[in-house]
């Protein structure tokens, strides 16, 4: 009696850290969309494109309007991770969530590289960021490369 009992409790600590690891995991998400979605409307905004014609960007941002973070929320979040560095999410394909996000952002901002836009209604919310940083990419090189003055027309009268 007394051990089904101890595997008992045991069940209900695992369940009660998976829940709680799971609710540090969604927060940490949200701070992710959050950052995410203040950059692509500021890059979509310099682009000149009204960021409501976007569901999908309309969608997430409502998501994280919702969400209220605090400092002292964010430091419990940061003891609670540091606390369960075993329980780091699993490799996806061999490679470290970061890294399989980089290699996906990277695919999907190819065709965006020359300027092209995707359906701002249509596409994904992956498809929108990786747009955004192609975008963001395209405007620092041209504000990089200095006006040789080719087509600047000068009043020689």
């Amino acid at each position: 009696m007394q051990r089904s009992r101890k595997a008992r409790l045991g069940r209900l600590r695992l369940q009660r850290g998976d829940s709680e690891w799971e609710a540090v995991r969604e927060r940490h998400h949200l701070r992710w969309q959050a950052k995410t979605c203040a950059f692509i409307r500021l890059v979509m905004e310099r682009a000149g494109i009204d960021p409501a014609g976007s569901r999908p960007f309309r969608d997430i941002e409502a998501g994280v309007l919702k969400f209220h973070d605090t400092p002292a929320l964010r430091a419990r979040d940061g003891e609670f991770t540091a606390a369960r560095k075993s329980d780091r999410p699993a490799l996806i394909r061999g490679e470290e969530p970061r890294q399989w996000l980089i290699h996906e952002l990277n695919r999907l901002g190819e065709p965006y590289r020359d300027g092209q836009v995707p359906d701002f209604a249509q596409c994904s919310f992956m498809e929108l960021l990786a747009w955004t940083i192609a975008r963001d990419r395209l405007d620092k090189t041209s504000a990089a490369t200095p006006n040789a003055g080719y087509g600047v027309s000068e009043n020689t009268s």
